[in-house]
């Protein structure tokens, strides 16, 4: 029977680190492409649903409140997708990180980023997101209420707003730092 060399305790912290990271990433990027499948198909099911009248007799003054919910919900999936996207280029720097200081020719280092600069995930996110959030507002202003422009505008304006104070605080927390990049330049 082969016996099997031990690994010194800091091979051993690192190996642990690179599982982290890499289980990690794999949690997140296999919720984000969950959510860009579904996100489009249960939008776009919803709104088919909500404007065929021989289907729901939906009152269309509430279009508008039914298209800025969906108008709501789904720029908040959009920012949540963002955050995603930034810890998974955190992790991949992480865990290239990891793989060099292991000697590991692993996932991260060889990893192919895009195709031809265009085709990559964030691209995806690009186009599907949009897409979603204009449809939204097309069941918005298939309201009969005259007023749908401007609230609208004033919907869209608000959430602007929100979103700029929630950036304008949200980079400068330090507590969004990653743990582990903590760990490995020693700040921990």
């Amino acid at each position: 029977m082969a016996k099997t060399k031990a690994l010194s305790p800091e091979k051993e912290s690192l190996a642990a680190a690179y599982k982290a990271a890499c289980d990690l990433y794999q949690r997140i990027d296999d919720f984000r492409a969950k959510l860009l499948g579904f996100l489009p198909l249960v939008s776009g099911t919803g709104i088919f649903l909500i404007l065929d009248k021989s289907i729901f007799k939906v009152n269309e003054n509430h279009l508008l409140a039914v298209g800025l919910f969906g108008f709501a919900v789904t720029l908040g999936l959009l920012l949540y997708e963002l955050r995603g996207v930034q810890r998974c280029v955190r992790l991949i720097n992480v865990a290239a990180n990891l793989e060099a200081k292991m000697y590991v020719p692993g996932p991260f280092r060889l990893r192919v980023h895009s195709f031809r600069n265009i085709i990559n995930e964030p691209v995806a996110a690009g186009i599907i997101y949009p897409a979603v959030l204009a449809a939204w507002i097309y069941v918005a202003i298939h309201s009969n209420d005259s007023a749908w422009k401007v609230a609208t505008l004033v919907f869209i304006g608000s959430m602007a707003i929100v979103l700029w104070v929630f950036y304008t605080q949200y980079k400068e927390d330090p507590k969004y730092e990653s743990d582990l990049e903590d760990l490995l330049n020693g700040k921990r």
